[in-house]
């Protein structure tokens, strides 16, 4: 039956949906919860800049860091989608590499469903799984606000940068669904994976650090770099940029179904 296979992945995530919303909502919750007024986040900023190097590195901004919506825009959009990232390694992984390992995936792949439809059903549920997380962390957030008078949040504002999390979360599932359909050991695939998503983070950071145009190069290898973190309060949303990702991320995924129907199954 056509479906059945994304209301199993549904059902078999849910719990994980509800942990994951819990964390990356909580995120949101705690930076409106203890963000400061005008004075205090200039300080939180001036400290935080005093590292010199350092927190370039950490993705300090201070375009974002000039007000108390700007303090959760820095640690709601950018660390807790740090965080986020590694939920979507966490999702690929358990298509193919995980039920690998657990000795499973042979046994499903036998079944007399075509491979492409077990591949694209699963991840069209985790894109449903990330637009729940997203946007119910999103509602949290902007329902925060009005516990400090100090934030003033834009629920629409708040909405689109929930939808800006979707094309990027897809191109590092897509990214880590190919790194495990072609490694096809879970251990590896988690490495490799980890690293892609820690050494975009940190070369958004030295791209900035750098300057000039090898650090416009290293920033153009960053996937954090063309999220666009926390702009997006400030910008808008970029719908040529976010139509990018998702391009190369569909890319990315027909590679990696293109690895996975051509797959042996062991005997």
């Amino acid at each position: 039956m056509i479906g059945a296979i994304f209301r199993g992945c549904l059902q078999g995530n849910a719990r994980a949906t509800v942990y994951w919303t819990l964390a990356i909502s909580f995120f949101g919750f705690y930076a409106v919860a203890i963000a400061p007024d005008y004075e205090g986040v200039r300080q939180y900023a001036t400290l935080l800049e005093s590292f010199g190097p350092i927190s370039t590195l950490l993705g300090v901004s201070a375009e974002v860091l000039s007000s108390s919506s700007g303090f959760v825009t820095f640690i709601y959009l950018d660390y807790s989608f740090l965080y986020y990232s590694f939920f979507a390694v966490i999702a690929a992984i358990s298509i193919s590499a995980g039920e690998e390992e657990h000795g499973i995936l042979d046994w499903q792949l036998s079944l007399p469903v075509p491979r492409i439809r077990f591949l694209w059903e699963r991840t069209f549920a985790f894109l449903v799984i990330f637009a729940i997380v997203s946007f119910v962390s999103g509602a949290v957030t902007w329902f925060s606000s009005f516990l400090n008078a100090n934030v003033s949040l834009d629920f629409w504002t708040i909405l689109s940068a929930s939808l800006n999390f979707l094309p990027t979360l897809m191109l590092v599932f897509a990214v880590t669904l190919w790194i495990s359909v072609v490694v096809r050991r879970r251990n590896a695939a988690i490495m490799l994976a980890g690293f892609f998503v820690v050494a975009s983070y940190f070369l958004n950071g030295l791209g900035d650090l750098v300057g000039g145009d090898a650090g416009a190069f290293l920033r153009g290898i960053s996937y954090f770099h063309h999220y666009q973190r926390g702009s997006v309060l400030i910008d808008g949303l970029n719908p040529a940029n976010m139509l990018s990702i998702a391009a190369v991320a569909a890319l990315c995924l027909a590679l990696a179904s293109l690895a996975f129907q051509r797959r042996d199954i062991g005997i």
